[in-house]
This record gives C-alpha cells, structure tokens and sequence, in this order.
C-alpha cells in the first residue's frame, strides 16, 4: 500500500510499517490528550511548565522501535511519503 493508504490504516487504530522494518517496529497513532492532561515531573523540568497545570496534547505518530525497546514522536521521510511498500496490522 502506499502511504495516503498507511496513513487511513493508522487513523482508524491500525499499526502500519515498510517492508524491511525489523518485524517488531511499527508506527501507530498517539491520540494526544485532548482534554488536557497534568504535567508531570519530567514534562515540567523540559519545559518550564508548572507541574500539575493541565495542558492539551495533539495527536502525533509515534514510533514503536522494538530492537531499542522504545517509543518516539515519529515524522515521515520522503522516501517513506513515495513508496508502496507499507501494511496494516490492527493494534493488538
């Protein structure tokens, strides 16, 4: 599929990847907090905001490396814009 189709395929809770991705990688959709959310500690120290003030968190991709074990905001290449090599599996 081609990313406009990944790109459904996230909106609607699906995990998407390219081929050659290792196979326990994927992107998938960080609805944010959009009703707002405290910051805690961590959010506070990076950003200067007052821990516990409420603050909205918009939607974002989020990327899911599974050799490292972690999660991060996640923006598309160009390359991944035009190629056809992406799938969709539905979050577990």
């Amino acid at each position: 599929m081609d990313f406009s189709e990944a790109l459904s395929a996230v909106k609607n809770g699906h995990r998407i990847r390219r081929e050659g991705w290792s196979e326990d990688s994927y992107v998938v959709l960080q609805p944010g907090y959009p009703d707002g959310i405290e910051i805690n500690a961590n959010t506070a120290a990076s950003t200067g905001v007052e821990q516990g003030t409420r603050c909205v968190f918009d939607p974002y991709l989020m990327a899911w490396n599974g050799n490292a074990k972690t999660f991060g905001p996640w923006v598309p290449t160009m390359r991944d814009l035009l190629v056809d090599d992406w799938s969709a599996a539905p979050v577990r």
